[in-house]
């Protein structure tokens, strides 16, 4: 969402807003407003909506979000499609709120655990390996 068009699309509809003017625009620039400028707060949930509104009204944009250019975005898109599959499945194996903490919740524990026995391991082989360079 971050294209040149939708920080555009931004700027317009906060120039219309009026939370900013067509002067800052043209003396700061569009890039910089993004950067150095958002703390100034003219990036109003009013803008943000309204540039949405336009993005989601266009038929340009439209067509843009519903078809794939390149290898990157279909491999995204794929991936999307299979973490939305199996997130869908695992609300229905394992339930919502308080059903899904007691399940995941020991899992995400035992990952930890893992990966924390991993990285002391290679710790450990760190610390032994210079005493065995003489053999190599």
């Amino acid at each position: 969402m971050a294209t040149k068009a939708y920080k555009e699309a931004i700027i317009r509809a906060a120039v219309a807003q009026g939370t900013l003017t067509q002067e800052q625009v043209d003396s700061i620039g569009v890039q910089q407003l993004f950067v150095e400028h958002l703390k100034d707060g003219w990036l109003t949930n009013n803008v943000l909506m309204q540039s949405l509104e336009e993005y989601a009204n266009n038929r340009v944009y439209q067509e843009m979000a519903a078809n794939v250019y390149t290898l990157k975005e279909a491999l995204e898109a794929t991936a999307e499609a299979v973490n939305d599959a199996w997130s869908k499945m695992w609300v229905e194996i394992a339930g919502k709120g308080d059903e899904a903490m007691a399940i995941w919740t020991p899992v995400s524990k035992v990952m930890v655990a893992t990966v924390s026995f991993v990285e002391n391991y290679i710790s450990l082989f760190e610390h032994i390996i210079p005493n065995y360079a003489w053999c190599l």
